[in-house]
């Protein structure tokens, strides 16, 4: 957690600009607590939901678009360590392999077709997930984009209270 976060912790932003996931759902009533044998186990979990009334939402994602050449699908284990082939690593397709040897990473092989591939799969993941696509999400770096999701959270939160 303190290397994941420390990096957005420096930022001399404010925080709505590097904030922009948040749990949308409003807070719910605080259920009864049936005893049984598990309570105790979960009594962290138990003593958190009653104090914020919602769970953390935990995201694992298993693809990756990277500066808008490739797509790596269907690896856990998509990190820095394995796109920066320092190591060797289990690719998405389950073989062994180091960066050179990826054909797919190297940009001689990156055409106009699959780059137009990847930009139509982001612009369906927009899609999806936020249920509109728009100018602002072609860069998802620039300040617009992130504003624009950022507010759009925010009045859907809004809207839930």
């Amino acid at each position: 957690m303190f290397m994941s976060y420390s990096p957005i912790c420096r930022l001399s932003a404010p925080p709505p600009l590097f904030k922009s996931v948040c749990c949308v759902s409003g807070r719910l009533g605080v259920p009864a607590v049936v005893e049984s044998s598990w309570v105790w186990i979960c009594s962290y979990w138990i003593l958190r939901y009653r104090k914020l009334q919602r769970f953390m939402i935990y995201v694992h994602a298993k693809g990756m678009i990277v500066d808008d050449e490739y797509v790596l699908m269907g690896s856990a284990n998509t990190n820095q360590r394995s796109v920066a082939g320092i190591e060797r690593y289990r690719n998405s397709n389950g073989q062994d392999t180091t960066w050179p040897g990826l054909p797919s990473y190297h940009h001689h092989h990156i055409t106009i077709s699959s780059k137009v591939k990847v930009y139509g799969y982001k612009m369906s993941l927009w899609a999806e997930h936020l249920g509109k696509t728009g100018d602002e999400f072609v860069d998802p770096a620039d300040l617009e984009c992130v504003n624009e999701i950022a507010e759009g959270i925010l009045r859907a939160a809004r809207s839930l209270d």
